[in-house]
């Protein structure tokens, strides 16, 4: 009995080294997406904090200070809200990559399955007939 050999194992596991690469990548980008968010949160608080502070005091000068600053944390958080989408944006891109890659090895197992499958059954039919041959060889004896 032969032993089985998929003939695209080597592509096969080229497919799997690059899934496991893009799904790494994913991962990178879902990471930087979930670190951009977390800026985006910090600076909200800190806005929130500094509008609660700046409504707290009487004197006028500190208050422009305060209202100065909060327009320049606006800005900062309305730069962070593009660097969220453009985070989500490569993250998207990316986990498309990723699933594209382990469609690509899906195929493989799948065809690798079939082939042995397909060897199985032979396998199977041979030592049926090589039976079937020895049981017609046994009764002409």
């Amino acid at each position: 009995m032969a032993r089985f050999i998929f003939r695209l194992e080597k592509v096969k596991r080229v497919r799997t080294i690059q899934e496991s690469q893009k799904k790494s990548l994913w991962a990178q980008a879902q990471n930087a997406l979930n670190l951009e968010k977390q800026k985006l949160t910090n600076l909200k608080a800190v806005k929130t904090e500094t509008l609660n502070y700046g409504y707290n005091q009487v004197d006028l000068s500190l208050r422009t200070a305060v209202y100065n600053y909060l327009a320049k944390l606006d800005r900062l958080i309305e730069a962070q809200e593009l660097a969220v989408q453009k985070a989500a944006q490569a993250e998207t891109k990316a986990r498309q990559i990723w699933l594209l890659a382990r469609q690509e090895k899906e195929k493989l197992e799948r065809l690798e399955e079939k082939h042995y499958e397909e060897y199985v059954q032979e396998e199977l039919r041979a030592e049926q007939k090589l039976l079937d041959d020895m049981k017609n060889n046994a009764a002409q004896i």
